[in-house]
């Protein structure tokens, strides 16, 4: 069974927790303090905590920040006790990043229930992580090594044979090497982000209100920070209306990196790429307009993990991983993904992202990463 520590200076609350715990079949361990907690944790590795926020030597908070703070205990789930008149202590402590509270006095159903919740949660969460982890291990090894295999063969060709080599194809070898290397970090980091993303997803930082500026000018650096479409950025043409998006900026950047990516990787140079940005109600809506290979309808409607879109001549490079995100990412801040696509006459991808309204919100109140 799961193992919970209780942090409770009050000794009969303590004793009544650990009682009700134990029954119910909880491998139960208990602090005084917030002091004695810390020395507790230095053998114990609880599934969650649950600890009073007024105590003696370190509060709750104290606590918590120490506990988050450690890379070991930083990820175990924390729930505060406080009474149900304090409202300020328990606004205090979900912002600072508490899983959840339970208000004093409780009755026996609603502890566990607090508690059943809380750790099936991270059951859940687990189960989707080991899921990522597993596609991850099935298709990094393939993922990593085309880029790597370029990298250490003409970097070995040019170690062992340079001299026989003129310093224009030198050039040449290196160039290659350069772009190997760019596109191995760009696999790299779409499967972190893709982990961030699920690691969002389960905490709490999906209450809080982000705000992502959207305007012609930020489009175009997001462009030609990606190295795949900055080789392609004179076919594009941008039609961006700002506005304020109710997204993590983060997330919007990959998501417009992402999709011009998708774009510039199964169009043909010289092609157009239209990119355009406007208001819809209360919607923005960003469509991506290319001319290239297409997708089957059988893709289009099953754009999951690990998915390798084909062409008439075979496999396109890529995992997929850049739409699972977009898609993800979407879902998460309530926004829409929509996709046309017919074989070999191109794709047209319309995202949706919830605006902030100026007459419903107060822009300096949103919190901008």
């Amino acid at each position: 069974m799961p193992e919970i520590l209780i942090v409770e200076d009050e000794a009969e609350l303590r004793e009544n927790i650990c009682a009700i715990l134990e029954l119910k079949g909880y491998d139960v361990h208990f602090a005084e303090n917030g002091l004695e907690a810390i020395k507790k944790l230095n053998k114990i590795n609880p599934d969650l905590i649950i600890s009073d926020i007024m105590m003696p030597y370190i509060d709750g908070y104290e606590l918590f920040n120490r506990i988050r703070q450690e890379e070991r205990t930083k990820y175990i789930p924390f729930l505060f006790l406080t009474a149900k008149s304090d409202l300020t202590s328990v606004r205090q402590g979900m912002n600072i990043g508490a899983d959840d509270y339970i208000t004093k006095p409780f009755s026996t159903d609603d502890l566990v229930k607090s508690i059943e919740a809380r750790l099936e949660k991270v059951k859940n969460f687990n189960q989707k992580f080991d899921k990522i982890l597993s596609g991850i291990r099935s298709s990094l090894p393939h993922e990593l090594r085309t880029p790597l295999m370029g990298i250490l063969g003409l970097s070995e060709m040019i170690t062992t044979d340079y001299q026989e080599y003129s310093k224009e194809e030198i050039f040449d070898f290196v160039q290659r090497i350069n772009y190997s290397a760019k596109r191995l970090l760009n696999r790299i980091e779409k499967f972190l982000q893709l982990t961030d993303l699920e690691l969002i997803a389960n905490s709490d930082m999906l209450n809080k209100i982000y705000e992502a500026r959207v305007n012609e000018e930020e489009i175009k650096l997001f462009a030609r920070n990606n190295f795949i479409v900055n080789n392609r950025f004179k076919d594009i043409s941008f039609n961006i209306e700002e506005a304020y998006l109710k997204i993590h900026p983060k997330f919007f950047s990959v998501i417009i990196s992402e999709l011009l990516e998708n774009a510039c990787k199964f169009s043909s140079n010289n092609t157009e790429i239209k990119l355009t940005g406007k208001k819809m109600g209360d919607y923005y809506e960003l469509s991506f307009n290319d001319s290239g290979v297409g997708m089957s309808e059988t893709n289009v409607k099953n754009i999951n993990e690990f998915l390798v879109m084909d062409s008439e001549n075979g496999k396109i490079d890529g995992n997929g991983l850049g739409l699972v995100f977009v898609k993800k990412a979407l879902t998460l801040f309530n926004g829409k993904l929509e996709i046309e696509s017919e074989k070999g006459k191109g794709t047209k991808v319309i995202i949706k992202i919830p605006l902030v309204l100026s007459n419903n919100n107060n822009l300096n109140k949103l919190i901008s990463v």
